[in-house]
């Protein structure tokens, strides 16, 4: 649990976000679908120091079969912006607020990894009871990634 730079325990209300969707084995097309979305959304202008991205595995690949795994990637509607029909693939929805256990975690592959890995062992040393009805999710603002640093936000009751 050393790549862990802090826990804390937070709750969130609804949000409205953009998102872009692909289903299949989780990997490095997840992250090629985070940078359609960066792009697409500084394209608009949509992407500033406030912006806050999410990756969320929908699916538990142990429970679901890894072709039918979803994986989103969204953008936090802060702008309240409109999708046309010019913005293929960019989907709207409600992300549902709740409590969350927030690992702040450097943000490189290995850290995400081990910190993923290392859930359950926080969840019990900070007696949390976790959600399973909603997913984990990586959460990315400017001002973290700018430090090269992210979230992992772990739902729970």
């Amino acid at each position: 649990m050393n790549d862990i730079i802090n826990v804390k325990i937070e709750t969130t209300a609804p949000s409205d976000i953009l998102f872009m969707r692909r289903t299949g084995p989780y990997g490095a097309e997840n992250h090629a679908l985070m940078e359609s979305l960066k792009k697409w959304a500084a394209e608009r202008e949509l992407l500033g120091e406030d912006s806050v991205i999410l990756g969320i595995a929908q699916d538990a690949p142990a429970v679901v079969p890894p072709d039918k795994c979803r994986y989103d990637v969204c953008l936090i509607n802060s702008a309240g912006y409109v999708p046309s029909e010019a913005d293929v693939g960019i989907n709207t929805g409600v992300l549902s607020g709740g409590k969350y256990m927030v690992l702040v975690i450097s943000h490189t592959a290995e850290a995400v990894g081990k910190a993923w890995a290392s859930i359950p062992a926080v969840l019990a040393e900070m007696g949390c009871i976790p959600d399973i009805g909603r997913p984990v999710m990586e959460r990315y603002s400017g001002e973290l990634v700018s430090k090269q640093l992210c979230e992992l936000c772990v739902p729970i009751k």
